[in-house]
């Protein structure tokens, strides 16, 4: 097959929609891809395309990601999603798109380092191949509030789902009196306090860099979902922040905990955060919630003493070194990352917008 490879140009957004529709069955609106990639005020970020004349047969993503690693400010390029129709994925075209991704976002000065949220296929690829390194499997955690939707999907029982409310308020109340002698609130936009918090962080991991602008983007501007946001306060100061939203599957309702920050001397902190997502998120009325967290992180810790339970994740991290400012033995080792949900943008679809859940679509989320 003779395929043409470039990047997407934003008036051709709606042939991307059509595509995107054609070979994965989601609809996702222009807006989002626009916001994503046109819109995003980091640094390089577009859609490649292949091409069989003028029909789009395949399409691969990279947006530029802020991190930090001490005080230590770095920039990572993220492969983000692939999608390649069927009849066209012996014919090279994953590899043309990568190529063309490479060159024109990728291999650029002042890039340190590209990573992606792989499935089993595309690491192998990636791995093999294109020189990246297997850092790990995602840490993909799950509370199940309340067990009976659960039941329902899993043996097709008839059981009506209010049997399972008892757990839900019992869960309900131990996370709001966790709460007792905190303040907490529900706010719009990230400001001048979470900067503050943003500021005064050490860590020594790789995380995402989280000041104002960057989160006002991600969680403000995103036109896809409509994230809650709050945050807990003692004495008057800031002590952290938690972003969550919900989605349903299958009869099943997910809280999905995108984000849980705390102020890094206090990491005492970090249980009442997770206490404050849960009753939020049970006032939202759902079934089970999802997080994500690196093993070795205060997170992981937490979420685990909040009964959170590992299951195992289709996704896995992968990393390939550009510049040399980060050794390939930091990039490469689980325990230097921290990442969350709102990290790694796992996208749930709702059945109910007609949207199929990302087991369906061959893609690097």
């Amino acid at each position: 097959m003779h395929l043409t490879y470039r990047m997407a140009t934003a008036e051709e957004l709606a042939s991307v929609v059509a595509f995107n529709r054609r070979a994965s069955g989601t609809e996702i609106p222009i807006e989002y891809w626009r916001w994503k990639y046109f819109d995003n005020p980091v640094g390089p970020c577009g859609v490649a395309i292949a091409l069989d004349g003028d029909e789009i047969v395949g399409l691969i993503a990279a947006l530029a990601v802020p991190f930090r690693m001490g005080e230590q400010r770095l920039l990572a390029s993220k492969m983000e999603y692939n999608a390649v129709l069927a009849a066209y994925r012996g014919s090279g075209a994953y590899f043309g798109l990568v190529t063309t991704v490479f060159r024109e976002l990728v291999d650029k000065p002042g890039v340190d380092f590209c990573f992606g949220i792989a499935i089993k296929e595309t690491r192998d690829l990636s791995v093999v191949l294109m020189g990246f390194e297997h850092v790990a499997p995602i840490g993909k955690l799950v509370q199940i509030i309340n067990p009976v939707p659960h039941l329902r999907k899993k043996w097709k029982l008839p059981v009506p789902r209010w049997l399972g409310t008892p757990f839900a308020r019992l869960k309900h109340r131990r996370s709001r009196g966790a709460l007792r002698g905190f303040s907490t609130s529900a706010f719009e936009h990230f400001g001048e306090a979470h900067d503050e918090m943003w500021r005064e962080a050490r860590s020594k991991r790789l995380l995402v860099w989280r000041d104002a602008s960057y989160l006002e983007w991600r969680y403000t501007a995103c036109p896809l979902q409509h994230y809650e946001k709050r945050q807990l306060s003692s004495g008057g100061s800031l002590l952290g922040w938690v972003v969550y939203h919900t989605y349903e599957e299958r009869g099943v309702r997910y809280g999905i905990l995108d984000e849980c920050f705390g102020r890094e001397e206090n990491p005492e902190c970090l249980g009442p955060l997770v206490d404050l997502a849960i009753a939020g998120l049970l006032e939202r009325d759902v079934d089970a919630i999802m997080a994500f967290a690196a093993p070795s992180t205060a997170l992981y810790q937490a979420l685990r003493e909040h009964w959170f339970v590992r299951r195992p994740s289709a996704r896995c991290l992968i990393v390939r070194g550009l510049s040399g400012r980060v050794p390939e033995s930091v990039l490469a080792s689980e325990d230097q990352w921290y990442y969350t949900i709102g990290d790694t943008e796992y996208w749930l679809f709702p059945e109910r917008e007609g949207w199929l859940p990302p087991g369906n679509v061959v893609n690097i989320p």
